[in-house]
Order: C-alpha cells, then structure tokens, then sequence
C-alpha cells in the first residue's frame, strides 16, 4: 500500500504552512469561538452581546435605566477545500516516495490555497465592514500624515490602547513610505530584518505588515453632492438619500454627513471630526432617490451607546470619500489599520469520518481554525484521495472605533 504521507506529520506539516500566509486574519479577535464548540449545535449564526452601557447622571435622585444589551451576528458561514488524488499506478510508478515529496507538491501547495482564501476572507471582511477612512483614494501616501491620522481616529473611538494594533499596507505603499518609517523604527538591526522579511516591524503605535490579499475599491460614479432625503431617527441601518438619477452609491462606499460629528463612546462628547457612514447596501438613484443599507445602526444624543453628536438631518449634504477630490469612479488599495477589537473570527471544528485509511484535525497555531485532512482508499477506481477541509466567519465588534482604511493608488 502506498504510504506517502504519515497522519502526525501530514496534520503538523498543514499547520506550520497555513499559518505562515495569515498577517491580517491573526489580528482579529477569537473570544466567540466557544460558542461554536458547545455540545449542541448553535447553527451557522450566533448573536453577541455587547458590553451594558449606562448613562451617568449628575444627582442622587432615583431614575434607573433600562438594561439594553445589544447584539451583533457572528456568523460561521465560509467553507474552502482541497482534493487530489492519483491511482494505485501512480502512487508505484510515477510519483516520488517520502515526505519530501509530498511537503512540496501536496501539503504546501494545498495549504497555501487555504490560507489565500481565508486571508482573503478576512480582509475582504474588514474592507466592507469598516466606516472609516483616511487619505485619499487613488494616492500613495509619501509622507506618514495619514497613518498618524488613522491612529487618532482610533484613539478617538477608545480603541485598547495595546500591543494588537496592526497597520497592514500594499508593498507600494510600504516601498514609498520606507525612507520615512526608517526614521521612526528603532533600532537599525530591527528595520533591515523586518524589510527582508516584508514584515516592517513596529512603527507610530502599530506592528506594520505588507500585503497583496488588501482589496481595491471602486467609487460609485457621477455622485455630485447628494443629501439626506429624510431625518434619520435613532437606531436607523437604513437611509435616504436625495441625488441625481442615474447616479450611483456602491457597497462599500464611504460618506460623511454636514452637522453629525462622530462621538467618543466614552465622554459621549464630539470628537470634531465628522461621522463615516459605510454603504452595506448601495444601489442606482432613481426619481432621484436611493436608499442605501449601512453597516452599523445609528445613535444619537441620550442613546447608552451613542455614536453621533446629532442626528441627520433632513437636507444635510453628503460628502462622498471626504479627502478624495473628485472621487467619482476613482479605484485603488485600501490599507487597513486595526486593534483586534474591530473584528472576531470563529472556525468550525468538523468532524473526522472513522470509515478512511487516516482522518485527523490540527488547530492551527495562534488562531482557532482547524483544518481537517483525510486520506481514503476508493477500491471502485483503485485510487487515493486526499483533501484539507476548512470552516469559518467573521463578526464585526468595533470597526467604527477600533478600524481605519488607508488611501491608496497601488
């Protein structure tokens, strides 16, 4: 019988090569993955719970609040694997005997794939879902101006002030910020290892990572200040917006709207800055109205967990991409920094058939994924088949406090 590959090292092996390609998704949050390992099934969503917030008042006298524990979707709802086989022929005559072999024209390439699409996952997951913006689509930034921008507005936001922030940018945007993060790093051996490596190392608060699994957005077209159609009411995820027909608002797009200030979520006091909304769901004016889906529910002044100094007003006018001129149809990169508050991954354990030569499932170090390998014996076609199979998702906790895009043009 052919014996390529032995069931402890193939699932060591799988590990250490999965976890090699996941800078992005090794940053994000991994406390719900309990939920997801209890002894009765909880089904392909679960609804977390955030943190009870109260509202202070400045006497003695009795007013209790309400407790309003609000909840975000967890969802483990992503697959990916990968097969191969060959005959009992092959396995003889063609095919190299031994490990080598096998690490090298098996594992590896099959766990690389799974690690791109998880990677991937993730940072499509986290372009999506974050409202926040800083530079200016189509322009590398050359100075570090708006990496210290998208620190402050996480600071802003109460982010954890700890060692889990990451800044991860394209190599253009790395190579082109190099000179000035050479500056800022300390000491000198530390730079030119993290440079060989493409990791850059620490920098202005964040551990710094290139990328190529970063996703490129293009702006809806022909927008020329549309505005707020209708007042927005507290808790509002949908809105109306007032513009010309024909034009367009795509998922993913970025606003912010005249008079409505973001909020520290502490003080409940404006940050000065204006409020990102992000479009969840966009779409094409027409009769000159669209109503766009966002990503987060909107809360205003006297709500426990306020993000707004005031709400929308009917007539408010809309700037789409605020710090990119003439954003309409503009396409490029986006950089994300985060603290791994902003998102939460979870991996589904899956179940290891008994009925195959060997089945076996390895976590993979530092995150909760598992990937679950098999090797079985088809006696109808006289051939071995192997596959590495792997599930899981994303929640988004805090990315209106705890994430930030950076503009880019490559």
């Amino acid at each position: 019988m052919n014996n390529l590959l032995t069931t402890s090292w193939l699932t060591m092996e799988s590990a250490r090569h999965l976890l090699n390609e996941m800078c992005i998704t090794k940053g994000f949050d991994q406390s719900y993955q309990k939920d997801f390992k209890l002894e009765f099934a909880v089904g392909q969503q679960i609804q977390a719970r955030y943190p009870q917030r109260f509202i202070a008042q400045r006497s003695l006298a009795w007013n209790p609040q309400n407790l309003d524990n609000r909840t975000f979707p967890v969802n483990c709802d992503q697959v990916a694997s990968v097969q191969c086989s060959f005959d009992s022929i092959e396995a003889a005559l063609k095919l190299p005997h031994g490990d080598d072999y096998a690490s090298e024209h098996i594992i590896k390439p099959a766990m690389n794939e799974l690690a791109q699409v998880i990677e991937s996952s993730a940072a499509e997951f986290a372009y999506l879902q974050t409202p926040n913006c800083i530079g200016a689509v189509g322009t590398t930034p050359t100075t570090m101006a708006p990496y210290g921008s998208a620190r402050a507005i996480m600071v802003e936001g109460a982010a954890p002030q700890d060692e889990e922030w990451r800044m991860v940018v394209t190599p253009t945007m790395g190579a082109t910020i190099q000179q000035a993060v050479s500056t800022i790093f300390n000491p000198a051996p530390v730079i030119s290892e993290a440079f060989e490596k493409g990791r850059l190392g620490r920098g202005s608060g964040f551990k710094w990572y290139e990328s190529m699994s970063l996703y490129r957005h293009t702006i809806g077209t022909g927008v020329t200040s549309p505005t707020c159609s209708v007042a927005s009411a507290n808790g509002d995820t949908t809105m109306v917006l007032g513009g010309t027909t024909g034009q367009t608002i795509l998922a993913g797009d970025i606003f912010t709207i005249a008079s409505c200030n973001a909020v520290n979520p502490q003080t409940r006091r404006s940050t000065g800055r204006l409020k990102m909304f992000k479009v969840l769901v966009g779409g094409t004016f027409a009769s000159s109205l669209l109503t766009v889906t966002l990503t987060k529910p909107i809360y205003g002044p006297g709500d426990q967990y306020q993000t707004v100094d005031a709400l929308p007003a009917a007539g408010a006018v809309l700037t789409l991409w605020p710090g990119t001129t003439s954003p309409s149809g503009l396409s490029g990169p986006l950089g994300l920094a985060f603290q791994k508050q902003a998102f939460t991954m979870v991996g589904a354990s899956l179940p290891v058939p008994t009925a195959v030569e060997f089945g076996k499932k390895s976590k993979i170090p530092g995150t909760n994924l598992e990937v679950r390998a098999t090797k079985t014996w088809d006696n109808d076609t006289g051939s071995f088949k192997f596959r590495f199979d792997t599930a899981w998702g994303f929640g988004a906790m805090y990315p209106e406090s705890c994430a930030v895009l950076i503009g880019s043009a490559n």
